[in-house]
């Protein structure tokens, strides 16, 4: 093996063989020289990376750096939602119509057309359209499981093997004097082909809800008495119908008109007048106590196996109990922990919380150790999206980017600030190493690639639409999405 140090060539002989045989001949061998004596008791590339070290000075410091980089490497391949390296400029591969994202597969990004009116399944590969299902749609699973749940790259729901789309035409909500059903049509959809498995008729879609892998809904007829049902996503089979004997009472539109689910219960509400239907049987109860205590606790899943389980505490603030993936016990810590967009683990034992100050009412992030409960630091740092990396808490809304060291909550960089509202629903691009940051205003906008321990300016670019936000895809494609289209941007 043959290393260049300082204008100067080193050979260094790398020996395998049995060293109780040196001799070859099975005779009793010399003692190794001291330093070949150390090496064989560690690995032997480890050995490799020593000699090289010791026999070329200066450039040991540098041999090293590889292999820190090396493992760097190894790390962050297992980190679920990073990006294709940002190591330079994005370019762009394809254009599509769209202006909402809906879920993605692993060759196909579900959208909203506006113009449409439609829900798209696009080639991820190149921007072609696969199918167009009429309808505003949302992801669901049919078995009952967290439908909450979070993909690897932020919080873009990632479609699993047996969830479907259910595409809702018809229906919404209407103003409480109105009159005459709202009838409605949801169509079971499999998002990754565009069939439709099957449709249900909602007598009145005026508010409807996936409950356990089912269908739900609420509202009035044309007597404006109340009508509800519920189905099953797999099959389509109605599970229940009701059918209110006595009309609901007009009621003025100042009055307020809205619906409620308890978990237990799902009713409606027009002013004082109330009814509620047990989620079971759709038989009218009693609507639960208010309170805490009467509100179902929100559950989310995490790509890492953990879950998160929200509830408000008797002060209305929330709490957050943290499930481990492995089953083991449970941590409730004060505020609400929200699913990172990316966590390299680097912060083993803590997790960042969004709790409220009780003086101001705004909202504040803090790092909570999970073997206590209590907080190590807290920051009045604003922020959307949350991401871990490298020691570093990130914070990121489109506006500007926030780095805060995770020892002390102090502030480590922030990106230039931009005139954000163009890009809501920013989030988190980073390749672990880098980070994308929207920076400047106008024809001044520019997305500018930065070291996320250090705050360095790498490289910048032109956003590829005047008004949009960053998406990464489990694939390492950015999509920008912008109001009425979308931009695969890749290395």
């Amino acid at each position: 093996m043959v290393q260049r140090a300082a204008d100067r060539y080193v050979e260094v002989e790398l020996v395998e063989g049995d060293l109780d045989d040196a001799t070859g001949s099975g005779g009793a061998a010399p003692p190794p020289p001291p330093l070949r004596s150390a090496l064989g008791r560690v690995p032997r590339e480890v050995a490799i990376t020593a000699v090289a070290a010791i026999l070329l000075g200066g450039s040991g410091v540098a041999v090293a750096r590889v292999g820190a980089e090396r493992a760097l490497d190894a790390r962050l391949a297992d980190v679920p939602g990073l990006t294709s390296s940002l190591a330079d400029p994005l370019r762009e591969d394809w254009r599509a119509a769209g202006g909402g994202l809906v879920a993605t597969t692993d060759d196909l990004v579900v959208n909203w057309d506006a113009d449409a009116l439609a829900v798209v399944g696009t080639e991820l590969d190149d921007g072609s359209t696969r199918y167009s299902t009429p309808g505003a749609c949302q992801v669901a699973t049919t078995d009952g499981a967290l439908a909450d749940r979070y993909a690897a790259a932020g919080s873009t729901l990632r479609v699993r093997p047996g969830d479907v789309l259910v595409c809702v035409e018809g229906g919404g909500m209407r103003p409480p004097g109105a009159t005459g059903a709202q009838p409605a049509s949801a169509h079971v959809v499999d998002p990754a082909t565009g069939r439709t498995r099957h449709t249900i008729a909602m007598p009145a879609g005026d508010m409807w809800q996936v409950v356990d892998g089912d269908l739900v809904s609420i509202g009035l007829d044309a007597e404006r008495r109340v009508v509800a049902g519920r189905w099953s996503l797999r099959t389509g089979e109605q599970r229940w119908a009701h059918h209110g004997a006595e009309p609901a009472p007009e009621v003025p539109a100042a009055a307020g008109w809205g619906w409620s689910s308890t978990g237990a219960t799902i009713g409606l509400d027009l002013g004082t007048w109330s009814v509620a239907l047990d989620l079971a049987t759709g038989a009218a109860t009693e609507a639960p106590a208010g309170g805490p205590a009467s509100v179902p606790p929100e559950r989310v899943g995490l790509p890492d196996g953990r879950w998160l389980e929200y509830r408000p505490s008797g002060s209305g603030a929330y709490r957050t109990t943290v499930h481990p993936a492995d089953g083991g016990r449970p941590v409730t810590v004060p505020g609400i922990v929200p699913p990172l967009a990316v966590d390299d683990g680097s912060v083993p034992g803590a997790v960042p919380a969004l709790d409220v100050d009780g003086a101001s009412a705004d909202w504040r992030l803090g790092l909570v150790d999970l073997a206590t409960g209590q907080q190590r630091w807290t920051s009045e740092v604003q922020g959307g999206e949350i991401g871990v990396l490298g020691g570093v808490v990130l914070l990121a809304d489109g506006s500007r980017t926030v780095a805060l060291d995770a020892r002390t909550g102090d502030v480590r960089w922030e990106s230039a600030p931009g005139s954000t509202p163009y890009f809501a629903g920013w989030e988190i691009v980073t390749d672990g190493r880098r980070i994308l940051v929207a920076e400047g205003a106008g024809a001044d906008r520019e997305i500018a690639a930065r070291d996320v321990r250090t705050g360095e300016r790498l490289w910048s670019m032109a956003p590829p639409v005047a008004e949009g936000a960053l998406v990464p895809l489990p694939d390492g494609t950015v999509l920008v999405v912008g109001p009425g289209e979308m931009v695969a941007m890749r290395p």
